[in-house]
């Protein structure tokens, strides 16, 4: 079920959220397309309901009780999905958030005040984009750690073909699997080759700024 490629690419683009360019990775690389996502959720509000939707039919078959969105671009995801859950199900679903903490060590934490929706709840875990993985795998071990039951991972943007292995989870459903090509940078990368500038707005080109001739500040 859920939106698929074509549509969940065609909202993307609807919202001007599809960038093409010359971008600086956050892995290093550079890459011709970038995923902004925080545009979708700032520019389109209906596109964002749709994905959600989505996200809500593909885990409707699942009894879940709390949707845990991590901190900070998931959590509006996890709560329009909380609420299409209730919707299609007729149960009360609530929507909580996985804080980041403030420790440089980029782990998660759940307020007190909401412990009581993880424990002996069954979860599921709803992240916006994956690249690597990583925070949605440490918002699955927190998670179980708080004593709940993590029914499945699921989002939007699988752009890194992140594996339900790699969340340690059994179902991992994005509503888009599309990944881009990305390249070293240098004569690998169609960018560097064409001398096109790097993108000041997405991506990190500005930290490239003076060290690069094709970070250009603008």
């Amino acid at each position: 079920m859920g939106i698929g490629n074509e549509r969940g690419i065609e909202l993307f683009k609807r919202a001007g959220a599809l960038k093409e360019g010359h971008f600086r990775l956050t892995n290093g690389n550079d890459g011709i397309h970038y995923v902004a996502k925080d545009l979708l959720r700032e520019n389109d509000d209906d596109a964002m309901r749709e994905i959600c939707m989505g996200i809500a039919q593909d885990f409707a078959n699942f009894k879940i009780d709390t949707v845990i969105g991590p901190e900070s671009g998931a959590v509006k995801y996890a709560q329009y999905t909380a609420m299409f859950l209730s919707e299609l199900t007729g149960r009360k679903v609530v929507a909580i958030r996985a804080r980041k903490s403030n420790d440089g060590q980029k782990q998660f934490y759940i307020d007190e005040q909401d412990l009581r929706w993880v424990l002996c709840r069954d979860i599921l875990i709803a992240e916006d984009i994956f690249t690597t993985g990583k925070s949605a795998a440490k918002v699955v071990d927190l998670s179980t750690a708080c004593g709940g039951n993590v029914v499945g991972v699921g989002g939007v943007w699988n752009r890194g073909a992140v594996t339900a292995e790699d969340l340690g989870v059994e179902v991992f459903i994005a509503q888009i699997n599309r990944q881009y090509p990305t390249f070293e940078p240098g004569e690998d990368c169609p960018g560097c080759r064409n001398k096109v500038l790097y993108d000041m707005q997405f991506g990190h080109g500005k930290s490239l700024v003076g060290t690069h001739p094709l970070a250009i500040a603008q």
